[in-house]
């Protein structure tokens, strides 16, 4: 069974790739360049 991810790329379709597997109780590393977009994502 998978229990961890890395997601690359918080833009839309990323973080609903993200909140998919999180809601699956699977830890989800989340990876973006931009900073701003990376700090938009963990507050949702």
């Amino acid at each position: 069974m998978v229990k961890r991810v890395a997601v690359i790329g918080a833009d839309v379709m990323g973080h609903g790739i993200a909140l998919a597997y999180a809601s699956a109780g699977i830890q989800v590393n989340l990876f973006d360049p931009d900073e701003r977009m990376r700090q938009k994502r963990l507050t949702c």
